[in-house]
């Protein structure tokens, strides 16, 4: 009897069992090296130079400290291998977001210990996120931080998760007026070239605006102090003025003063800082509106180097002694503010609400009430006018009225005045008046040109009714005066007109 090996028929099945497996053919070796750091990332070229060469790509972060080394093998070599490292996290004690800079890095050990920043880094090496911890891992903060594609620029948004004013993220930028921050709102930093903010919006988790600032940036040429002017302007998300400060650096680095403004305009406080340069300390006093001393007290050195800190900028020798004046008013801050640009660019804002409209006056009796439709834009230019804007608008409206046997309808546009209106009791007031250009006809049988006086109040509101906090919530009443009537030209038309819609901020 011949004996079959049983092996024989098992080789054809045992592949179709393996099929179903998942067999991980990854092999890991080390290789021991006497290479230094600084001989193996020696004399760095640009990538395009590189062309089939095998090399060594090297990434760092913000603050200069290698994340990870990587080996590219030439191209004549088989499998190449991909990057499939993934994030990675560290952690330092000092960050400046303007610059975007990690320094002084610490072990994780050390930081469950004392106050430290957890910098998270992505697969391509660039800083995506910095989060604030307290001693007691408390995370106070998250900084998001999106780049483009060169990674040379970037943006950046603090999402809160304590309630905290915002001077804490920079006490000397922000202000107690416009401070207030909750678990879940988020900072959205615009910044100009050198990483200095442009703009900073506040909102919730939702997109419901609270607040915003607006920083401009001056060199005031001042042979003296060489002195840069930092002004910060504080708004309510319907425009409301809330008030504003400058800020005051001597050659570009030494915190000499700050002035706190109301928002009429009138000096509220300034705080000077004097430099001692053999004591290496800061005597600041703070003085009230008329000028009167009502405080004093000593600061480190350090504290007053405050675009140095943020900009990192370097002392030279030369500046190693300063000689700081208090700078004067010598005007009121409102005259002042009258001398700026007289013209300012908005974004724009398309807006569409029903008016109802209702005739008044003897000839108007028999003109009852009825809806129409009313769309408009609010321009991108504005005139400034004291600590507010007006705005200018232009709309198209159109109204049918019963009017006895026939409709009277309204055809026409306007060109509108729009003036904000600051009231303690009242936010999003604006006083409204103009011109409009109207055809009105009786029965599409008399016509008439008229022109129109315009005049009255609207209330613009952010909608709570949506989630979009570009979306604003608008009604208001208006009086209209005509200056013919289709019925009889020889006499006028007045009405009055409600209306109610909805304002979208491109």
């Amino acid at each position: 009897m011949k004996i079959i090996p049983l092996s024989r028929y098992l080789y054809p099945i045992i592949p179709f069992f393996l099929l179903g497996q998942s067999i991980d053919t990854t092999i890991v070796k080390y290789f021991p090296t006497d290479l230094t750091r600084s001989i193996l990332l020696k004399d760095g070229v640009d990538s395009s130079k590189l062309r089939k060469r095998a090399y060594f790509k090297a990434t760092y972060d913000g603050g200069g400290d290698l994340i990870k080394v990587e080996y590219v093998p030439a191209s004549r070599d088989q499998g190449l291998p991909l990057d499939t490292a993934g994030t990675r996290v560290l952690y330092y004690t000092d960050w400046n977001d303007y610059k975007r800079e990690l320094t002084n890095p610490i072990t994780e050990w050390e930081a469950g210990r004392i106050p430290h920043y957890k910098a998270t880094f992505g697969r391509s090496g660039r800083l995506t996120y910095v989060d604030r911890y307290t001693g007691l891992s408390e995370k106070l903060y998250t900084y998001k931080i999106r780049w483009n594609r060169e990674g040379t620029r970037s943006a950046y948004k603090v999402t809160f998760h304590v309630k905290m004013p915002i001077t804490q993220l920079d006490s000397i930028l922000f202000a107690p007026p416009a401070s207030e921050m909750r678990p879940d709102w988020v900072a959205d930093f615009k910044s100009i070239e050198d990483g200095r903010p442009k703009s900073v919006r506040v909102y919730d988790e939702i997109g419901y605006e609270y607040y915003n600032y607006k920083f401009y940036y001056e060199d005031l040429q001042d042979t003296v102090n060489q002195t840069e002017r930092i002004t910060a302007r504080y708004f309510q998300a319907d425009t409301t003025y809330l008030g504003s400060h400058d800020i005051y650096l001597a050659k570009s680095l030494y915190l000499t003063q700050l002035d706190y403004f109301s928002p009429n305009g009138t000096l509220i406080s300034r705080d000077v800082f004097w430099l001692d340069t053999i004591l290496e300390d800061v005597l600041v006093t703070t003085a009230n509106e008329e000028g009167e001393i009502i405080g004093r007290h000593i600061v480190p050195k350090a504290n007053t180097l405050w675009r140095q800190y943020r900009l990192g900028g370097v002392i030279g020798e030369e500046d190693k002694e300063i000689t700081v004046r208090e700078r004067k008013v010598g005007r009121d801050r409102v005259a002042e503010e009258e001398e700026e640009k007289d013209l300012v660019m908005m974004n724009v804002d398309l807006y569409g609400s029903l008016p109802m409209l209702n005739g008044l006056g003897g000839n108007m009796d028999i003109v009852l009430w009825a809806p129409g439709y009313l769309i408009g834009a609010k321009l991108p230019w504005a005139l400034k006018f004291r600590q507010s804007q007006i705005n200018l608008l232009f709309e198209y409206m159109y109204a049918a009225l019963p009017a006895g046997f026939y409709k009277l309808e309204l055809n026409g546009f306007n060109a509108l005045a729009s003036y904000p209106v600051i009231m303690d009791f009242a936010q999003g007031i604006n006083i409204i008046g103009g011109l409009g250009m109207f055809l009105s006809s009786h029965g599409q049988i008399n016509n008439a040109n008229a022109l129109a006086l315009i005049g009255g109040a609207e209330f613009r509101l952010v909608s709570t009714a949506f989630s979009n906090s570009r979306i604003k919530t608008v009604f208001g009443v208006r009086g209209m005066h005509l200056t013919a009537d289709p019925r009889d030209e020889e006499v006028t038309m007045n009405f009055l007109m409600f209306h109610v819609g909805f304002i979208y901020a491109l």
